[in-house]
């Protein structure tokens, strides 16, 4: 049986739908190979020295062996280096290793750089989260302290209140009872004789004082 030979329409849709796979697969294929080379340096990290080459060759069978891990970790540390000097072209793992192995002076500097600007937004986000912590907590002290002020025990807010508030208000004439009034007026009369007699009192001894000075 024959099949029927597919136009030029066909055979350009067909051709589009492979390389978008084939493009798909390798970008995949080196996002993954940065990864494994990612997690190879934690696991590295975390082994003690001269032990490496023991780690690996228990985790993992003849096919992965310390230069493959190399490799991978290579890649992996080199990532924004590939991003410049790859110019958007999409790298197998070969290729990435060439790429590195090739790198300018210049694209080695462009990395460096792009990682200072990464390390002060990193900076940057942390100070601001800092930042914002510290006016969250802030803000909820001083809710808090609001809170206390406006949920304060009514009685003791009233009897604040009542003891500024009581003052006694001042009696006119006509509110004054009569016997009030004369109490008042005896005790007058009272201080008034005492003011007559300290005034006797005083011209006495003036008198004396006079006299005892003529005679000396």
């Amino acid at each position: 049986m024959t099949l029927p030979k597919k136009t030029d329409k066909q055979l350009i849709a067909e051709i589009k739908r492979t390389w978008d796979s084939a493009l798909v697969d390798a970008k995949n294929s080196l996002n993954k190979a940065i990864r494994t080379g990612e997690l190879l340096i934690e696991l590295k990290k975390n082994t003690p020295h001269g032990k490496w080459e023991t780690v690996l060759n228990d985790a993992f069978d003849a096919s992965f062996g310390r230069r493959h891990a190399a490799k991978l970790m290579k890649i992996a540390s080199q990532k924004e280096l590939l991003k410049i000097a790859s110019d958007g072209d999409i790298l197998t793992i070969n290729e990435a290793l060439q790429v590195i192995s090739d790198a300018t002076p210049e694209q080695l500097e462009k990395v460096e750089q792009l990682k200072r600007e990464a390390e002060e937004k990193a900076a940057q986000a942390e100070a601001e989260k800092k930042r914002k912590a510290a006016e969250l907590e802030a803000k909820r002290a001083e809710e808090e302290t609001l809170s206390k002020v406006q949920t304060k025990e009514p009685e003791i807010i009233e009897g604040e209140f009542k003891e500024v508030s009581e003052e006694k208000p001042k009696e006119s004439a006509e509110d004054v009872k009569p016997g009030f009034v004369q109490v008042e007026a005896e005790h007058l009369e009272e201080l008034q004789d005492r003011y007559h007699e300290t005034i006797s009192v005083n011209e006495s001894l003036t008198k004396e004082i006079n006299s005892i000075v003529k005679v000396f």
